[in-house]
């Protein structure tokens, strides 16, 4: 039990006394090691127990597919040099917390490519929980070597709370989440960036409609500025589709042909391509915009019909 405690969850301060593991959740049960703990106001310590309370049982993370959870005892010590009583720190927990740091982690890594309901769902935990710890939580990440392309999107969960994402695209690597989608914010995060760092962005990425982008753009004259590739699809499917309403308004279809004209060629049913072939020779103009369209999709300057 001792080496499954350090070389898997290392739980500074405590001992596996058992594990036990049904179809839903991993039960972790730890005992102190130590017999002292040290006083938070004279900082001295004191092996004199006050009281010991109900087990605490803490979320800690997913291992092998399950939620892993830890019970340990509260412990309260009284200091015999300050003449009161306190509780025994836990360095991997906060006081009140029912999670511990090491799960705050885990949710937070996950959000990198997984979104707020998703990650939600998967360690029961709730929006708020994610929320509140995505704003406290410092990623500390070194900027990569050379040559940067950063990339600052806009997120948001159920139109409540934005945020932005610094991202360099060239190695994919997420730099930041920055607790607030203002202009004070986006500042603040790239004054404390070393000069040497922004010397090295060489082009710089947004949504179409990212509001900070002059913030942005202050800080980097000499960077040419790009476009989500998304975002430009996105705005030309809809331009297509204005103009389509009145280029050919009598098309009638047995699906939604705004949805079929968005889709990418590789994934259109034989039924969906024959019905687009068969329209587009009667509309050849609206052919001419969809290859654009697809064009652009695909990365290649040539019709696809």
């Amino acid at each position: 039990m001792n080496y499954v405690s350090k070389s898997i969850f290392n739980f500074k301060g405590f001992e596996v006394s058992k594990v036990l593991k049904n179809d839903k959740e991993i039960t972790i049960y730890l005992v102190p090691r130590r017999k002292t703990s040290l006083c938070p106001k004279c900082h001295k310590r004191s092996k004199q127990i006050y009281e010991i309370g109900k087990l605490r049982k803490i979320r800690h993370s997913r291992f092998e597919g399950k939620l892993t959870t830890v019970l340990l005892p509260k412990r309260r010590f009284f200091c015999p040099n300050c003449q009161l009583p306190f509780n025994e720190k836990i360095d991997w927990v906060a006081p009140k917390a029912r999670t511990t740091t090491n799960f705050a982690e885990e949710t937070i890594h996950g959000l990198k490519n997984s979104s707020f309901s998703a990650i939600s769902e998967m360690y029961t935990t709730s929006y708020q929980f994610l929320s509140r710890n995505l704003k406290n939580f410092d990623l500390n990440v070194v900027w990569p070597k050379g040559e940067l392309i950063l990339g600052f999107d806009e997120h948001s969960y159920a139109k409540r709370h934005m945020m932005v994402t610094v991202t360099d695209l060239k190695t994919r690597t997420l730099l930041a989440v920055l607790p607030h989608y203002n202009r004070q914010s986006v500042e603040n995060y790239l004054n404390s960036r070393p000069k040497e760092e922004l010397e090295r962005v060489i082009e710089l990425c947004f949504d179409m409609k990212f509001k900070q982008r002059s913030t942005v753009e202050s800080f980097f004259p000499e960077a040419p500025t790009v476009f989500d590739k998304f975002h430009v699809l996105s705005y030309l499917a809809s331009l297509i589709d204005a103009d389509r309403k009145f280029d050919a308004p009598g098309i009638k279809s047995y699906e939604n042909i705004r949805q079929i004209m968005r889709k990418p060629k590789r994934a259109l049913s034989q039924k969906e391509f024959n019905f687009l072939k068969s329209t587009f020779k009667r509309h050849p103009e609206l052919k001419e915009k969809w290859d654009i369209y697809q064009n652009i999709f695909v990365g290649k300057l040539r019709p696809l019909f």
